[in-house]
């Protein structure tokens, strides 16, 4: 709903509370997290062949033993040429790291195998708490890492534009500054972050993005690649079961070169963890210490993989292709396009929302004057529920105006109703059924709203169910969550009155208008005595039944929009 504040407005609000502050300086000070590459550069790997040129250095003898093998293969001498090339590539593969492909058949082995495992439980790490920031929650995620790295832009963006004060859904706040000024006042500070801030934020979104692809490789894929091999107990794979797989793992990890900072990831963290914060819960500072600290592992999983696995010449081997390189993958480069996104959404979101408290106010105070009244009844049950908010009951403005309509312009029908109700002569039986049942239960309209008015009071049920929550609940935050979970035990109830008197009135409208204008054979049609009723009062009672008309067309009006503003705009 419009009035709905997002869980970036209730991390923001929460982490101004010094218990907070003072959390994250303890997670800050107690863990950091290595700064150190997760893939460090290999000259060797960058290396590009010219095949010609690499056989002019050959001594003599290499190159004639080339030559003849050309001649009796009847194969062009290149194609020769890289086949020594490969060969050598893997002779230094199998010399230097031992174990991870076969030195005479196109297999990787047992080693290798033990390799992916690792590293694909210290990536999968990642991808429970990088789903939501990098997939539904993306624009979100990137406002609050901008929150949490760069404060001087946080404080100049909550100073300058002064848009959560309109988080108090209680009060009716004005604002005098033009929607068009706030968005130039916004870009001036977007304009104005300084580049450090920029490049370091660019940096951890792009670390962030590309650990979360890392996160969902295939790895199943490549390991169910691998059968039992020659060795009892050992595993081994044919390389063209996963040279695709290999050079999309080859990019992946290619590009997660760079390690989140310890920043980021206390954001990601908080972030995930959100709902914990939002109340206070005791051992969220032990969570976020051991996600800290498992990302720590996960991220020297990768490190150890990328160091003892030399996995582009690897893939080199693997799809007899030299001059391979990895493929390039961006990302992260959007999170300044996500940030401001998110601002530019809750600058409109505040200005409707305003619009929307005008229009209500508006509402509110044209249901007082039909009523003639001078502000809307107040509900029984609103003092027991004042602590430090106020708390919304579903459809509380339209249970405040009914509650009047009943004790004040409903007065003004209903002498007029009970001559239709005692002595009106329907001629379909549907008439009579919907107009009997609308009077019936608008009648008991007054002691159906006295019943969610008492359940609230000092020895009802829900206000005792309050009253302990308020002596027991020491935290603001469980506190309110807790009453309004009692609260919303009544919604149904609510809903129904709601809908139902919605329903009767409208009925009472359609028949009351087709007494007075329907048609013979039409749905809503005519009394079948109304000529002798209306001679008991001569045109007075016609004049009256028009005038309840009114009252009742009104009353159904003003119903349906205060609902639908309702729905858009708690109170």
């Amino acid at each position: 709903m419009m009035g709905d504040s997002t869980a970036f407005d209730q991390l923001v609000q929460t982490l101004s509370f010094p218990e907070r502050r003072e959390l994250l300086e303890k997670i800050e000070a107690s863990f950091s997290v290595s700064s150190e590459p997760l893939k460090k550069e290999d000259p060797e790997e960058k290396l590009t062949y010219d095949v010609e040129a690499e056989f002019q250095n050959l001594n003599l003898i290499r190159r004639f033993i080339i030559w003849l093998t050309s001649m009796f293969t009847k194969r062009d001498r290149s194609s020769v040429m890289m086949d020594v090339l490969l060969k050598d590539l893997r002779r230094r593969i199998v010399g230097h790291y031992s174990g991870l492909i076969d030195a005479h058949s196109p297999l990787l082995c047992e080693k290798m195998y033990g390799e992916l495992v690792r590293l694909k439980e210290g990536s999968l790490f990642f991808r429970t708490f990088l789903r939501q920031a990098m997939g539904s929650d993306r624009v979100e995620f990137f406002a609050f890492l901008v929150e949490i790295e760069a404060e001087s832009v946080q404080e100049r963006l909550h100073t300058e534009l002064q848009l959560f004060q309109l988080q108090d859904s209680s009060r009716l706040f004005f604002l005098d500054t033009p929607k068009s000024e706030i968005v130039e006042r916004f870009n001036g500070i977007v304009e104005e972050i300084p580049p450090e801030d920029k490049k370091k934020l660019y940096q951890d979104a792009q670390s962030l993005y590309c650990l979360h692809n890392l996160s969902l490789f295939s790895f199943d894929t490549v390991l169910g690649s691998f059968r039992p091999g020659r060795a009892e107990g050992e595993y081994e794979c044919d390389f063209t079961k996963i040279r695709k797989t290999f050079v999309r793992l080859s990019e992946l990890l290619e590009a997660a070169d760079r390690a989140p900072s310890a920043a980021a990831l206390r954001a990601l963290f908080l972030f995930y963890y959100r709902d914990k914060l939002l109340e206070l819960d005791a051992d969220l500072e032990e969570q976020i210490r051991e996600a800290f600290s498992d990302a720590q592992s996960a991220l020297n999983s990768i490190r150890e993989f990328n160091d003892r696995v030399p996995f582009n010449l690897i893939v080199k081997y693997v799809t007899q292709d030299l001059n391979y390189t990895p493929r390039e993958i961006g990302g992260g480069e959007d999170w300044f396009v996500s940030f401001k996104e998110f601002w530019k959404r809750k600058i409109d979101n505040t200005y409707q929302i305003y619009n929307m408290r005008k229009k209500r106010q508006k509402l509110v105070e044209n249901a007082a004057e039909f009523l003639d009244l001078k502000e809307l009844p107040k509900l029984g049950f609103r003092t027991l529920l004042l602590l430090e908010k106020a708390f919304p009951i579903n459809h509380e403005l339209s249970l405040s105006f009914l509650k009047g309509f009943i004790t004040s312009a409903y007065k003004r029908v209903a002498r007029s109703m009970k001559l239709i109700y005692l002595n009106g002569e329907f001629y379909k039986e549907q008439n009579r059924k919907d107009f009997t049942e609308a009077l019936d239960y608008i009648n008991t309209l007054k002691e159906r709203i006295e019943g969610i008015e008492t359940r609230f009071e000092k020895k009802g049920d829900l206000g005792e169910k309050i009253l302990k929550i308020k002596d027991e609940a020491e935290n603001t935050i469980i506190r309110g969550k807790r009453i309004q979970e009692v609260i919303s035990e009544i919604d149904s109830e609510v809903n129904s009155l709601i809908d139902t008197t919605s329903t009767r009135l409208n009925n009472l409208v359609l028949v009351l208008d087709g007494i007075l204008h329907g048609q013979p054979g039409a749905r809503f049609d005519t009394l079948s005595n109304l000529e002798s009723l209306g001679a008991r009062g001569s045109k007075l009672v016609i004049t009256s039944w028009r005038k309840s008309l009114e009252i009742l067309s009104k009353a159904f009006r003003l119903l349906t929009e205060i609902r639908d503003i309702e729905a858009k705009l708690p109170s």
